[in-house]
């Protein structure tokens, strides 16, 4: 069986010092990803080598909310926000999909202290659609709430039994 493994972004170990985030894609054809994976799937490798697995959105999340340092600007913020959203590309897509992140939509809103940064990653290979996200961070930076919603039609080609 057929996998890649791909190292997501230097952003992102920026961000997480000492962790690095991976993609084990599965191509789909001719046999599909063994359960529990799918075709694309988020792994966390922390300082000591413990191997997370970040399944789906509510994993993704934990994982924002436990090992991410504070923000303390906007900047740090809108940069916390795009690993956020390019992450949740992945488990939007049969990685056969390529992205961009539209630079006007990258909004950064405060609140009594908190912040919440929104945005959107459009399509541009792969899929019709967008992928919109935010993160909301608390007054000491730490993120208290993040989600992501994909309105994509997959289109092109793919092998065989690779959409699954």
């Amino acid at each position: 069986m057929r996998s890649r493994l791909e190292r997501r972004s230097r952003r992102t170990s920026q961000r997480y010092p000492g962790r690095k985030i991976f993609i084990v894609r599965f191509r789909g054809y001719p046999i599909k990803a063994p359960p529990p994976f799918k075709n694309n799937n988020l792994f966390a490798v922390s300082p000591d080598g413990t191997i997370q697995q970040l399944a789906d959105e509510g994993t993704l999340k934990q994982f924002f909310k436990s090992a991410l340092p504070a923000v303390t600007t906007e900047d740090e913020a809108k940069g916390v926000f795009k690993i956020w959203l390019r992450l949740s590309e992945e488990l939007h897509q049969d990685g056969y999909c390529t992205f961009d992140i539209v630079g006007d939509s990258v909004r950064v809103q405060t609140d009594e202290g908190t912040r919440t940064v929104s945005g959107e990653a459009r399509a541009t290979k792969g899929a019709k659609g967008s992928i919109t996200a935010a993160a909301t961070f608390d007054r000491s930076g730490k993120v208290t709430e993040a989600w992501s919603k994909a309105d994509l039609e997959l289109t092109g080609e793919r092998p065989a039994g690779g959409r699954g």
